[in-house]
């Protein structure tokens, strides 16, 4: 902004113009990937818990412990 304020009138507003315009298209690709990538990775996160059980409808099982023996 500084450099298009040290330009003529209207060079310096069609500097300003493409600046701003290449910032909001730049700011509007970062969005689509992030959203992508968020719904990728929301993908994977539902194949990879579905895997996992929840522990809840069978007992746990447990190691028994090795028993003392005098000795």
């Amino acid at each position: 902004m500084e450099v298009a304020g040290r330009l003529p009138t209207a060079a310096g507003a069609e500097l300003l113009e493409a600046a701003r315009s290449a910032f909001v298209s730049g700011l509007n690709v970062t969005a689509a990937v992030s959203a992508v990538l968020a719904l990728a990775m929301a993908a994977v996160a539902v194949a990879v818990l579905r895997q996992v059980r929840t522990g809840g409808s069978e007992p746990a099982e447990r190691e028994a412990e090795p028993a003392l023996t005098d000795g």
